[in-house]
């Protein structure tokens, strides 16, 4: 669904990682030559807690480089926030990187080493969601967002994406994600977002209330802060209006503006009987 590297990150910021200054002067010097005192070697940097779009490049490239100097070949199809940050919009960040890696072992191992000279934690690209991506052939295929060398990233497909993101319905991570996402997919109601969920996992998994709740209010306006800075304006797709019933209405994510003394039905029928007919 997305446009074809769409989203690529850019290489002309660097990944603040650790330095270390060395002791100037010569240790040979006269004795009626004055001699600085070693520079102190700074601390180490903070460990790093969240990579944006221009970190992952750097890193990547990196890991690329290390690829070639080792003979290895190989690549990464991208989930999650990365996948996101590379393929679609300019997300805040993520902590971490992830996706299906083949080879997964020599690939994690150079990553590490990639890793720990700007001060991220080991671990930082890893596979550990491999197992949450959809099985079988989904129909929705990768896009290539990086090319290099020795290492291939691609990002999996907005279904696949939108699905995991579904599934998981973590209203702190995922809720901007799955706002995007509907939009990418073409989704305008609650009925859209369970049918791709249930379609990519082969009915295997059906969406919580939580997600529905999550789903419902995506559905409406929403703004998005980006990495950058700028905001993402996402404008209502879903076409429902409140169903009215004298002085209450239901809205749009279908619960009930009800005064504490109303005790008859809603517009002629129960609650549930109009949530589900909406």
């Amino acid at each position: 669904m997305g446009k074809t590297g769409g989203g690529r990150g850019t290489n002309d910021h660097q990944v603040s990682g650790r330095s270390v200054t060395g002791p100037t002067g010569n240790s040979h010097a006269e004795a009626d030559v004055d001699v600085p005192e070693p520079s102190p070697v700074p601390a180490p940097g903070p460990l790093r807690t969240k990579l944006t779009r221009s970190d992952i490049g750097v890193l990547l490239d990196e890991l690329d480089e290390a690829m070639t100097e080792a003979e290895i070949t190989g690549m990464i199809e991208l989930v999650g926030g990365a996948a996101l940050a590379l393929a679609y919009y300019d997300r805040l960040g993520t902590t971490d990187v992830d996706g299906a890696i083949y080879p997964s072992p020599e690939i994690i191992a150079l990553a590490d080493e990639v890793g720990a000279r700007h001060g991220l934690k080991a671990g930082w690209l890893n596979n550990a969601a491999q197992g949450f991506i959809p099985p079988g052939d989904t129909g929705d295929e990768p896009q290539t967002v990086r090319q290099g060398t020795s290492l291939t990233v691609t990002a999996a497909g907005a279904r696949t994406l939108l699905a995991m993101k579904l599934r998981a319905a973590r209203p702190i991570k995922d809720a901007d994600d799955i706002a995007f996402l509907l939009r990418e997919c073409g989704v305008t109601s609650l009925e859209g977002a369970k049918a791709v969920l249930e379609e990519m996992y082969n009915g295997e998994h059906e969406l919580t209330e939580r997600g529905e709740r999550m789903v419902l209010g995506a559905l409406g306006a929403r703004s998005i802060t980006q990495a950058d800075g700028q905001v993402l304006q996402l404008h209502a797709v879903t076409s429902l209006e409140p169903v009215v019933c004298g002085k209450w209405a239901f809205r749009l994510d279908r619960r009930c503006d009800l005064p504490p003394d109303h005790t008859g039905d809603c517009a002629g029928g129960s609650a549930e009987g109009i949530a589900g007919s909406v």
